[in-house]
C-alpha cells in the first residue's frame, strides 16, 4: 500500500529502428523543464543514469516562472503579466514581460506541444496586442484623430511572450507534419 501517485516513463530506443543511438542530454532537460513550466505544480523528475544525473522541477507560478527563467540574464522593464482564460474547450494562457532588447520573443505551444512557426494563435496574440495599445492610446489622446496607429512590430519591441493554448483534438488542424505552426 502507498500513497504515492504519478506516472514512470522510460524511454530506451531500439538499436534495430534507430540505427547510432545518441541521446542530448540538454535537449530531453529543457524538454521537461518546458513541460514542467507549461503544467502548473507538476513535479517532472529527469534521471540520466548514463550521467548519472537527477534534475527536478516543480513550478507553482507556471508560465510567470517561465519568464522568469528565460529572463534571469535580462533586464526587465515591466513587471510579469499573466493572462488566462477559456471558451468553449478552448483555454489560452499567456505570460508577457518587457525587457530591455530591441527584438521581440514569442514562444507558443498548442496542447504542450512547441509551435515554432507560430500559428493562428501566435496571429491573435500579436493582433491583440497592437489593438490594444492602439485603443489605450486613442482613448487617452496620446495618438489624435489624425495619427496613424502604431504599428505592431513597434509595440512588440523588447516583448518577451508565451502562449499556451490547450484545443481538443478533434478541432485540431496543423500546417505539416512536425505539427510547427497550427491553421485552426
Amino acid at each position: 500500500a502507498t500513497t504515492k501517485t504519478g506516472t514512470k516513463v522510460r524511454f530506451l530506443a531500439d538499436k534495430k529502428i534507430f540505427g547510432r543511438i545518441e541521446y542530448n542530454h540538454n535537449t530531453i532537460l529543457e524538454r521537461v523543464r518546458e513541460a514542467a513550466f507549461l503544467t502548473t505544480g507538476l513535479k517532472m523528475i529527469f534521471i540520466d543514469e548514463k550521467q548519472g544525473t537527477r534534475d527536478e522541477f516543480c513550478y507553482q507560478d507556471g508560465l510567470m516562472a517561465y519568464i522568469q527563467y528565460l529572463h534571469e540574464d535580462k533586464e526587465p522593464l515591466s513587471e510579469i503579466v499573466s493572462i488566462s482564460g477559456s471558451t468553449g474547450r478552448i483555454t489560452v494562457d499567456c505570460a508577457f514581460q518587457y525587457i530591455d532588447s530591441v527584438q521581440e520573443n514569442i514562444y507558443s505551444f498548442v496542447n504542450h506541444v512547441r509551435t515554432t512557426d507560430g500559428g493562428t494563435h501566435v496571429v491573435g496574440l500579436k493582433s491583440a496586442f497592437t489593438k490594444a495599445f492602439n485603443d489605450y492610446a486613442r482613448s487617452n489622446a496620446l495618438l489624435k484623430e489624425k495619427d496613424r496607429n502604431f504599428e505592431g512590430s513597434d509595440i512588440r519591441e523588447g516583448l518577451s511572450s508565451i502562449v499556451a493554448i490547450t484545443v481538443p483534438e478533434s478541432m485540431l488542424q496543423f500546417e505539416g507534419q512536425t505539427k510547427g505552426k497550427l491553421g485552426t
